[in-house]
């Protein structure tokens, strides 16, 4: 009977798991360059019967690129990532839109810093820039800085034949699909019953034998 109880919360974590990650989806819907999360639950242990371990989660990866014309919104081509900066240090992403603070860093939504291609923040002027292909940023026609494209798996700077592409105006946009993520509820609850269902059943079948050992020990 414990491989029951064992089941049921495997069942229930599970669900609870589905849940949480629908929920970082769906708030991500409006996040560039976004994946969406999926959790595959694992199979039974043929030998046993019992669960050999909790969900594991993969990701989808996003593969469009929406033109804006917003010369502040930034895509890197599937080879390379940009990399932002805050206080808990860098974050690799392959699409960002961005706006000019008042010290001229280029800054997202969350207040992270894009940083340049020899290290460091991105400074410009004011003014609206023009970014090349291979990340040069122009305002006014002079040079101001070089975004950073960085190796996808994170090691290096990409250069020389390896350089990756700046693409100004266009974005990466969120993979995530409402109808897909309202099925993924509907699944969550679902295991989320089934696993409530074997606890009764688990705990009926504890009540029937603690009566029966009752009777047996009279």
């Amino acid at each position: 009977m414990a491989g029951l109880a064992e089941l049921a919360a495997v069942m229930m974590t599970g669900a609870q798991q589905r849940i949480d990650i629908t929920a970082g989806n769906i708030g991500n819907v409006n996040t560039p360059g976004f994946r969406s999360r999926r959790v595959f639950a694992q199979l039974l242990d043929l030998r046993t019967g019992l669960p050999i371990g909790a969900a594991h989660i993969t990701t989808a990866g996003a593969t469009s690129i929406k033109v804006t014309g917003n010369p502040m919104d930034l895509a890197a081509d599937k080879a390379s990532v940009f990399q932002l900066r805050d206080a808990q240090g860098l974050h690799a992403v392959r699409s960002v839109q961005l706006h000019r603070d008042s010290d001229g860093h280029l800054v997202d939504g969350e207040g992270r810093l894009l940083q340049a291609s020899g290290g460091g923040d991105v400074i410009i002027g004011a003014g609206d820039p023009t970014i090349t292909r291979s990340g040069v940023v122009f305002v006014d026609g002079q040079p101001q800085a070089r975004v950073g494209l960085f190796r996808a798996d994170g090691d290096g700077v990409l250069d020389g034949n390896d350089a990756g592409q700046v693409m100004q105006g266009q974005l990466v946009p969120s993979d995530v699909d409402m109808a897909t993520e309202m099925t993924e509820l509907t699944r969550a609850g679902r295991y989320a019953e089934t696993g409530a269902k074997v606890f009764q059943i688990y705990d009926d079948l504890l009540g029937r034998a603690s009566s029966m050992l009752g009777s047996l020990a009279r």
